[in-house]
């Protein structure tokens, strides 16, 4: 499926949409005769005739037995393909939860070695300073970045660190109270009311379970453990209480599938 932001006067559409009335445009897809005289028999796709008829039957009978039908959009006046673009381009804001920079991971050197200490950070509170090297957190071993981003955005505010010293031939334990609350997930998201029923993700925080998962940004979450949600609250209130493992249906560019979330224990927040 492909949803265009663009209401072009180029088809039978347009008459409903003048009259704010909403439209659907059902088809199988285009292609290089398409409106064209030599668009003959043979160029008919039959499995593609059967597979729109059932969605539209589908649609029908939904639309049938719903308490309300989908209302116009007077927005969609204003919108375009890059009203879209420049809402998925918004960078999302991540909480700075431990206030440190590090450096790629070295060949044959385990965890990530610290570069910069922010000050008056959670990092600088707990003791920890340039050079330090991060070799488990919050019980997870570090072995690469988004190890150690996912075991950031994910662990408990009161946790602890096992710190290798420049030097030192064994680590030690650090305490560290960090800021803001975990993501139990590690998604971010929008929602807008051109896609009703639908979170879209515009952030995967790397080494989280939804990056185990292999979900993406611009991935559509449309059901949790095979049930619509009603809205963004009781989203964040499904994934932060249902226990391990989570089963989503997320759209992605058209294809439906479904994904499954093993999470660890963590509290939660949105993002969540």
């Amino acid at each position: 499926m492909e949803f265009s932001w663009n209401a072009s006067a180029n088809a039978d559409h347009f008459p409903f949409y003048s009259q704010n009335i909403p439209f659907l445009t059902l088809h199988t897809d285009l292609h290089e005769q398409y409106h064209r005289p030599t668009d003959t028999a043979d160029l008919i796709s039959p499995e593609g005739i059967r597979r729109v008829a059932r969605l539209a039957f589908a649609l029908v009978h939904d639309l049938a037995n719903a308490d309300q039908t989908p209302a116009f959009r007077p927005a969609a006046r204003q919108e375009s393909e890059e009203t879209r673009r420049s809402l998925a381009e918004q960078p999302p804001q991540f909480p700075e939860r431990l206030g440190v920079r590090w450096s790629a991971e070295s060949a044959g050197e385990r965890g990530v070695r610290l570069t910069s200490v922010a000050a008056q950070s959670a990092a600088e509170r707990a003791g920890l300073r340039a050079g330090d090297r991060i070799v488990e957190f919050a019980g997870r071993e570090i072995r690469s970045s988004d190890d150690f981003l996912g075991a950031v955005f994910t662990a408990p505010s009161a946790t602890s660190a096992a710190v290798l010293r420049p030097d030192a031939a064994t680590p030690i334990r650090v305490l560290i109270e960090l800021a803001g609350k975990p993501l139990r997930v590690g998604i971010v998201w929008r929602v807008d009311d051109a896609e009703p029923g639908a979170a879209i993700l515009t952030a995967v925080v790397p080494g989280s379970p939804a990056a185990r998962a292999n979900l993406q940004v611009d991935d559509r979450i449309y059901q949790i453990n095979g049930r619509n949600f009603s809205g963004e609250e009781e989203l964040i209130q499904l994934l932060g209480t249902l226990p391990s493992p989570i089963h989503l249906g997320v759209e992605r560019k058209g294809q439906m599938r479904n994904v499954e979330l093993r999470l660890e224990p963590a509290p939660l927040r949105r993002a969540a």
